[in-house]
């Protein structure tokens, strides 16, 4: 094994490296970049995504250096993951993929299957030129039926829907990069969903900017949040979203990172907000507006060999002046854990523990409510809830994932359309509020990749809700050209 790490190093220094891609969460490769990055194979930073194919393959190299002199290990099938992703991201300036897939809910729960089945083709275009990328992905579902296009962004042509999701243009050096369209980064990550910035939510368009010197790094980001209709396109009541980070490596093999957010209602762009480096409570408290200011303080550490430690405070407008008798206290926190035992090859045990309390990421004004066309822009339902998790990952063969969790989730009775500022209640209400629903769920999972152009997955969880009991079956069957 030692002799194909050496081959596979001095192939890696001896290419230059032609192009950079940006690798986001949604990306083909990112399972088998997180799967050895939780067992301690790559040392790369995932909490800043999208990630630059320069600096997986820099990690890569890393990897292979640390693993000749012996301070790490790495298993056949790690070795297999880690050549696969050199030959995917070294040397390419032009990628053109195509990806179908084929695929069918069905729930045992229904008294007849009512769901057909749907198609779904992607098609991916990457071109990079001098410090430069060019990126386009369109996705569309057949059949597809909506009629209320105020709501979701894809609507219906012909019995179809299509939508573009990251789609950008380009520039990066050494310092870092900047792009400009359609995008949707990582700020912080969680396992069934990330507290700052959800996974579960549609790209945005805006400028993501990223910039990085020694241990330090200072990200931008800066969208039009306003749903993507033509009623809007006169608004003089537009939704802006700033966000900012500055993040650091620190001793002992910790990571952290400083986040904060302000959404706003303007006819334009204000030009306070654009500026990556104001704080935006002080500019919002000194401009006597209502904006929706978000902080976050995340820390990560993998000190201890094999384990990884992450936790997250996401704060929602804190109030440190209390007129009223009783105002919420609008926090959410991420715990989680990662740990790859050394005696036993190619497995994360993980674990996790989010609360978001009641009000938090609601608005007195519904349109600065933290939600992207409806769909919380935080951990799961964004308010009024607690869920924990505890799953396994493993990778048996070469070209095949294993995955299983379970996990317990509770709802209050808040929405995100409920604030505070228009119920008013004289006391803190309990937690979760109102009338509580309980979801008791287990999933597994099942990834194979037996051939290079051919991905099948096949999904399967139980929920129980209540006395309702809920068996969800999802197969998927993708071809890449």
């Amino acid at each position: 094994m030692r002799r194909i790490f050496t081959l596979i190093l001095l192939t890696f220094i001896g290419i230059q490296v032609l192009s950079t891609e940006m690798i986001f969460k949604d990306n083909d490769s990112y399972p088998d970049i997180e799967f050895l990055h939780n067992t301690g194979v790559l040392d790369i930073d995932l909490n800043n995504l999208p990630l630059t194919s320069d600096a997986l393959l820099s990690a890569i190299d890393n990897a292979v250096l640390v693993n000749q002199k012996g301070k790490i290990s790495i298993s056949t099938v790690e070795e297999t993951i880690l050549n696969k992703l050199i030959r995917r991201f070294n040397g390419d300036n032009f990628i053109l993929r195509e990806k179908a897939s084929i695929y069918k809910n069905v729930s045992i729960n229904s008294e007849k299957d009512t769901v057909p089945f749907h198609f779904l083709n992607i098609v991916y275009f990457s071109k990079s030129v001098s410090h430069g990328i060019i990126a386009f992905d369109i996705k569309t579902i057949y059949p597809y039926k909506n009629t209320d296009s105020t709501l979701y962004r894809m609507d219906e042509w012909n019995s179809t829907g299509s939508d573009n999701n990251n789609t950008f243009i380009g520039y990066y050096n050494r310092a870092g990069f900047i792009l400009f369209g359609r995008i949707l980064p990582a700020w912080g990550q969680g396992i069934a969903d990330n507290i700052f910035l959800s996974n579960k939510i549609l790209p945005m368009d805006g400028i993501l900017a990223d910039f990085k010197s020694g241990k330090f790094s200072l990200s931008f980001y800066l969208v039009n949040k306003n749903e993507y209709h033509f009623s809007n396109k006169n608004s003089t009541g537009n939704v802006y979203l700033s966000a900012h980070k500055i993040s650091a490596d620190l001793p002992f093999k910790t990571y952290f990172a400083l986040k904060e957010m302000i959404i706003y209602k303007s006819n334009l762009p204000q030009l306070y907000y654009l500026n990556p480096v104001m704080t935006y409570y002080i500019a919002q408290y000194n401009s006597h507006s209502d904006d929706n200011v978000f902080w976050s303080l995340e820390l990560t550490n993998r000190k201890i060999k094999g384990l990884l430690l992450s936790g997250e405070l996401f704060i929602d407008d804190f109030q440190y002046e209390k007129e009223d008798y009783y105002i919420p206290n609008k926090i959410g926190f991420l715990t989680s854990v990662a740990y790859s035992p050394d005696m036993i090859d190619n497995i994360v045990l993980y674990g996790e523990y989010c609360r978001m309390n009641t009000y938090t990421n609601t608005h007195e004004y519904p349109q600065l409510a933290y939600m992207y066309y409806k769909v919380p822009m935080s951990y799961m339902s964004g308010t009024d809830m607690d869920n924990i998790l505890f799953g396994i990952t493993y990778r048996p063969l070469n070209f095949l994932s294993v995955r299983w969790n379970v996990s317990h989730l509770r709802r209050g009775e808040g929405v995100l359309t409920n604030s505070w500022e228009t119920e008013r209640p004289e006391v803190s209400p309990d937690f979760p509020s109102g009338n509580i629903t309980q979801t008791l769920s287990t999933a597994l999972s099942l990834e194979a990749d037996p051939f290079k152009w051919l991905k099948i997955n096949l999904n399967a969880e139980g929920r129980r809700k209540r006395e309702n009991k809920e068996l969800i079956l999802t197969g998927y069957l993708t071809v890449t050209l």
